[in-house]
């Protein structure tokens, strides 16, 4: 599923899809950072968050149990280490 539509944040609904979900692109957003529930999304497999504003890579992705990919091209994390946002700034 694809969602290009200048967002800021992920919508809300799209947590209906939650159980069956297995890739999604937000590529091309204003996204900067996740919902922190987004580990309730069990079959994702691959996510594409490229050309986005996120400056650190979200630890929430650490829990979706079958993500194997996830893209980042053209955000702002920077060095080459980056960072990752923990659950505080994440849910803030």
């Amino acid at each position: 599923m694809k969602i290009a539509a200048d967002i800021a944040e992920s919508p809300h609904e799209l947590f209906e899809l939650a159980e069956t979900l297995k890739s999604l692109d937000f590529s091309g957003n204003r996204l900067s950072c996740l919902p922190c529930d987004a580990h309730r999304f069990k079959k994702l497999w691959i996510l594409f968050l490229s050309d986005n504003n996120f400056n650190c890579f979200p630890a929430v992705l650490a829990q979706c149990p079958v993500l194997s990919m996830v893209t980042f091209k053209v955000n702002r994390i920077g060095g080459a280490r980056g960072c990752i946002a923990d659950e505080v700034s994440l849910c803030s």
